[in-house]
């Protein structure tokens, strides 16, 4: 047999090198890596009693440190404020709307709903047309049936099926849908397998496009667009459903995580954290 790298003695040195060009966090993938490899072929596990590679990953950490950068949420309330800058009239305006108020409903990730470049995507990824369907309840209340072909948690790639309901309100995702279905079919070569959010260039809707139009819009309300991302769709809709009520097993089941760190998104107003001191015992 021959040796792999990491049956070294000295490999925190090596961890040492990575860290001139890595994070901890990938360094700890590599680590992963390398001991995954090791024990195909047949080795021990060369991550074991190793107390130098330890004090070596803590001190990179250390150095690496810095204060997160945590992105605001695009919440309800932000969104009815944009939402008096959204021409009408303007096809884009329709398509970007129909793609935020969906988002932040369905608290999507950026990847699920636009696409990373122009020139070369995964049609497979691309929500299409046909993957939206209208529904209405016994009681008369419209829903939309989103069918996701990819997720970030769906390992199986089996799909995944989300609901949003009529919000009964001007900021709402079904009407927003419902008029951007309307556009896409009325265009020429319109098909049911072609883009759900597809701008007047022909193209789908890129996270690129978004962050463009959404950092005008943030700025038309005096908000700093550096401090808004393309995630903060997702960290919106978990901070809208938690002051609406929601408790944690639905956010987490809405949010489709597969673990507790969606409490991450969740950015409390200030308005909670004020009415706690009007709480009184008897």
């Amino acid at each position: 047999m021959t040796s792999l790298p990491f049956q070294h003695p000295k490999k925190h040195s090596c961890v040492a090198f990575l860290a001139d060009r890595l994070k901890p966090q990938s360094i700890k993938v590599y680590l992963a890596g390398a001991r995954a490899l090791h024990i195909s072929h047949g080795f021990h596990n060369p991550l074991t009693h190793t107390i130098k590679l330890k004090q070596t990953l803590r001190g990179i950490e250390r150095v690496h440190s810095s204060p997160p950068k945590q992105k605001l949420p695009i919440t309800f309330d932000l969104l009815c404020r944009l939402q008096h800058f959204i021409d009408p009239h303007s096809e884009d305006d329709i398509v970007y709307w129909a793609a935020v108020t969906t988002a932040h409903f369905l608290l999507l990730r950026a990847g699920e709903f636009t696409i990373t470049s122009k020139t070369s995507y995964d049609v497979q990824t691309v929500l299409r047309l046909q993957d939206v369907t209208l529904h209405t309840t016994q009681t008369g209340d419209e829903y939309v049936v989103l069918h996701l072909r990819k997720s970030k948690t769906d390992q199986q790639h089996r799909g995944v099926v989300l609901y949003v309901g009529h919000a009964h309100h001007t900021v709402c995702a079904v009407c927003a849908l419902k008029t951007n279905l309307h556009l896409q079919h009325a265009r020429l070569r319109s098909t049911p397998s072609g883009p759900l959010f597809r701008l007047s260039s022909g193209l789908p809707l890129a996270g690129r496009d978004l962050t463009t139009f959404f950092s005008t819009l943030l700025r038309l309300v005096g908000l700093d667009s550096q401090h808004y991302s393309g995630h903060s769709f997702r960290i919106g809709g978990a901070t809208s459903a938690t002051i609406a009520g929601l408790n944690n097993y639905e956010i987490k089941l809405l949010g489709r995580w597969s673990s507790d760190c969606y409490k991450r998104y969740i950015r409390s107003p200030l308005s909670l954290f004020l009415s706690c001191s009007s709480y009184r015992t008897d």
